[in-house]
């Protein structure tokens, strides 16, 4: 299988990247498997506060937040100004507002079927199976010290990167 390394935070470079594997695929010339290097930067679900990511990883990380860097990329090739800038963000307030203001006015769904869909239709009865008291999975009971050190954080290695120095 074709494969490559595209660095996760560059908008750029993962657009590039994904449309030469659709152009390789629409080709026949078979998948592309596409490694994209990033971090998540918050922990594995609302009760995990990822104490466990050493303060340095994260820090180099919250640097390199692709919003940030598409940003600046955007107004170093001057392909947006202040005002389009403002535009577009006014639009997402607008459209952002618009759906929470619907989630919040909609009911809520039935409890009974929060499982529906996940698996199948119909084949599985799907119930929760509540294993662990909860106070077990919140801090400190759920707080660990990382057991490694990663030492480039990583970072992707022999790339252009678009204002994403240091």
């Amino acid at each position: 299988i074709e494969s490559m390394i595209v660095d996760g935070n560059d908008v750029v470079d993962v657009y590039t990247k994904s449309r030469e594997a659709v152009e390789l695929a629409r080709a026949g010339k078979g998948p592309v498997l596409i490694e994209a290097k990033t971090m998540r930067m918050k922990g594995h679900a609302q009760h995990d506060r990822a104490e466990y990511v050493p303060k340095e990883m994260l820090e180099y990380w919250k640097a390199r937040d692709p919003i940030t860097l598409y940003e600046k990329y955007l107004t170093e090739m001057k392909l947006w100004d202040k005002k389009t800038k403002a535009a577009i963000h006014a639009k997402i307030k607008r459209l952002v507002d618009q759906e929470r203001d619907f989630a919040e006015n909609s009911a809520f769904p039935a409890p009974e079927t929060a499982g529906e869909g996940v698996y199948c239709e119909g084949c599985h009865v799907i119930s929760p199976d509540w294993r662990r008291p909860r106070n077990e999975l919140l801090p400190p009971k759920s707080a660990a010290r990382a057991l490694y050190r990663v030492n480039d954080f990583g970072q992707v290695k022999d790339s252009k990167k678009r204002g994403a120095e240091k």
